[in-house]
């Protein structure tokens, strides 16, 4: 199981991402496929929470009915606003999904120990005291590392 973060705030940019499928015909929600320049993952994944649009709207939207493949990068890290990826969602495209370029990007691998409890304790969204100290610990983040990634939040 892996997430992916931007490479220049570290800022979460996608949801869990269980299994790597040896095919972009394969691509859902809960998976990513890989090539050697770019990581593919769902328009689902691509929350508006992770990665917004580029400000330019002839940029972001430039397709007849959505974001056509050839193109610029339109998706950019909703921290920082660099830009991470281009959105593929037009009428003419057989697939839909974000081509992220991999340069831009870290993929964090969740260890198997640990990825069921993360995986749950993320989908059910239940932020408390308890649920980030629980965090803390199967990240092994130190306090002061925490203050710094919440303070970038």
């Amino acid at each position: 199981m892996v997430y992916l973060i931007c490479k220049n705030c570290t800022r979460k940019i996608s949801d869990f991402l269980v299994n790597q499928v040896d095919d972009l015909n394969a691509l859902n929600d809960d998976n990513y496929f890989e090539d050697e320049e770019n990581v593919y993952i769902s328009l689902k994944n691509g929350k508006q929470a992770y990665m917004g649009y580029h400000k330019n709207r002839s940029i972001s939207f430039d397709g007849c009915c959505g974001c056509k493949e050839d193109g610029p990068l339109n998706r950019i890290c909703a921290g920082c606003e660099v830009a991470l990826g281009r959105e593929v969602s037009d009428c003419e495209s057989v697939y839909h999904y974000i081509r992220i370029v991999k340069t831009s990007i870290d993929v964090i691998e969740v260890t198997t120990q640990h990825e069921d409890k993360l995986y749950t304790m993320e989908k059910s969204l239940k932020f408390n005291a308890a649920t980030i100290e629980e965090w803390l610990v199967l990240l092994k983040w130190k306090p002061k590392e925490f203050a710094k990634r919440v303070k970038k939040i």
